[in-house]
C-alpha cells in the first residue's frame, strides 16, 4: 500500500502576516482533494476578506464573534469587511455561543479546582 503525502508549512513565527499564505495552502489542498466547503473563522473580518477573494467559487462561510462578545451590544466584524465578503460571494454566520454560559457557569464554580481540570480538561477555567 502507498504512503500517503502531505505538504507541511512551518512558519518563523505566528501572526496575521501568515493568513494569507495559510489560505493559499488550504485552497491547494481544496482543489487537490475536491472540498468546496470552506469555513474561515474570522473577529474583524479581515481573514474573511482575504479567503473571499482566495475561495471564490467555493462555498465559504466566515464565522464571526457573537454579538456583544468583546463589549455588550457589539459586533467585532466590522460592516465594511462584511459587505466585501458577501460580494465576493461568502456567507457570514454570527450566532451565539451554545456553550459559554455552561464554561462560565463550570468555571465560577470550581475556580481553581485540579480536580475539576483534570476531568474537564477541555474547559477553560476563566476568571
Amino acid at each position: 500500500m502507498n504512503p500517503i503525502e502531505r505538504k507541511t508549512a512551518y512558519f518563523h513565527s505566528s501572526g496575521p502576516q501568515n493568513t494569507e499564505t495559510v489560505l493559499k495552502l488550504a485552497k491547494e489542498y481544496a482543489q487537490a482533494e475536491g472540498i468546496k466547503d470552506i469555513v474561515v473563522a474570522s473577529t474583524t473580518g479581515e481573514t474573511g476578506v482575504k479567503a473571499s477573494e482566495i475561495f471564490k467559487g467555493f462555498n465559504l462561510m466566515v464565522v464571526t464573534h457573537h454579538t456583544g462578545f468583546a463589549e455588550i451590544g457589539t459586533q467585532e466584524l466590522r460592516e465594511e469587511n462584511r459587505r466585501k465578503i458577501l460580494e465576493n460571494g461568502g456567507k457570514v454566520l454570527t450566532a451565539t455561543h451554545a456553550l459559554s454560559g455552561v464554561e462560565r457557569a463550570c468555571s465560577k464554580k470550581v475556580q481553581n479546582n485540579s480536580t475539576y481540570r483534570a476531568h474537564c480538561p477541555r474547559v477553560k477555567i476563566v476568571r
